[in-house]
């Protein structure tokens, strides 16, 4: 494999490809390039199998293919992996989720907390809360990797 002449879709690809290759899966990959994002989208037989207990190997997955990346290409972007559109209807229902809870502390003017997320849904989940105006959303300063966002009224 020479690096150099190939872009990080192509690397991406190939290594999520020789990855789910290795552990015996058949699929097709699909990639999809918007501005500094690479999207991979995995077509398998085998989607629940990758995809794993609520998304937990898809992550996994995802995890795995951005070290080997930024090993092989310090440079490159951030590889979102998703297969069967799963991560992409997760995040719309998370964002919806942080429409309602922003919704709900608009009409009974109390704070409402989410349960503890990772980064990346916290981050998934302000981008609901910013679409509502009138609230303000934070998660607390600790180092634990789950944290609750604490939705409530944006002071006049």
């Amino acid at each position: 494999m020479i690096i150099d002449d190939m872009s990080a879709a192509e690397l991406s690809k190939e290594v999520i490809d020789t990855m789910l290759g290795h552990l015996g899966f058949t699929s097709t990959i699909e990639v999809v390039e918007e501005g500094a994002e690479v999207r991979l989208h995995i077509s398998s037989p085998q989607s629940a199998l990758i995809i794993g207990k609520k998304g937990s190997r898809l992550d996994d997955i995802q995890y795995l293919v951005n070290r080997i990346m930024l090993k092989k290409m310090p440079s490159s972007p951030r590889v979102k992996v998703d297969c069967e559109h799963y991560r992409e209807e997760q995040e719309e229902k998370l964002r919806e989720t942080g429409r309602q809870l922003a919704q709900k502390v608009l009409v009974t003017g109390k704070p409402q907390k989410t349960k503890p997320l990772n980064a990346y849904h916290r981050r998934v989940f302000y981008s609901g809360i910013s679409e509502v105006e009138g609230v303000k959303a934070h998660s607390s300063d600790s180092k634990e990797r789950y944290k609750q966002i604490t939705v409530s009224l944006k002071e006049s």
